[in-house]
């Protein structure tokens, strides 16, 4: 069983994490049209991580409905999150009361509490969840690379049954703690465990709910 570290050594870990979130920070508001999550293909040398990262890489072909329970790790807090996507270009977010949407070039950032949406990807709005618009593409592909790249060593390959689908994991030592991230075939992410957010799924589809897009 994967073991959460203390909140005091989830502090000392917090520039990883930010250095993990450093494309949210950057992207900040964005307009204009937004690419398809494209495989990148690239590998880290470590083939535990390569197994997951091969997977993700690869989200931007998937068709899909999956929601999770975000606990973040700093305050103590666990926030609803829910990603569709119907194609490449076609996806929505839904963070907290924060749902993001692609649609082609159209892309939008709606709030429930305000009950308005804005023609921009404002990725700062869901920055208190540790999670931003991408955090099961491109944010997931950067997080298993900079964890590569910190690891104390060899990173352990497992599988795990979630939502009754294969996901192939890999656990990576960091210095201080472990960080977790499991895929499935298609490229979703079904598990992540990190010193910034535990994410756990708790429901699974290979079909896009259009119910979703606002």
């Amino acid at each position: 069983m994967h073991r959460r570290e203390s909140p005091g050594r989830r502090g000392r870990l917090a520039p990883l994490a930010a250095i993990v979130g450093l494309s949210v920070v950057l992207g900040g508001c964005f307009t204009g049209q937004r690419s398809a999550l494209k495989p990148e293909l690239s590998s880290t040398g470590d083939a535990a991580i390569d197994a997951v990262l091969s997977r993700v890489e690869q989200i931007g072909a998937a068709v899909f409905t999956a929601s999770y329970d975000a606990e973040n790790a700093f305050a103590g807090t666990t926030t609803p999150v829910t990603v569709a996507q119907s194609s490449p270009d076609r996806r929505v977010t839904i963070i907290g009361d924060v749902t993001y949407v692609v649609e082609g070039p159209r892309v939008r950032t709606c709030s429930d509490s305000t009950n308005d949406c804005e023609d921009v990807i404002d990725a700062a709005r869901t920055s208190d969840v540790q999670l931003g618009p991408d955090f099961y593409g491109t944010s997931a592909t950067a997080r298993l690379r900079n964890a590569a790249a910190a690891a104390t060593g060899p990173a352990t390959a497992s599988t795990e049954q979630i939502e009754d689908q294969a996901a192939t994991c890999a656990s990576i030592p960091l210095p201080g703690d472990t960080t977790l991230m499991c895929a499935f075939d298609n490229g979703v992410l079904a598990r992540l465990d990190a010193s910034d957010v535990d994410l756990t799924m708790t429901s699974y589809s290979d079909e896009a709910d259009d119910s979703l897009w606002p």
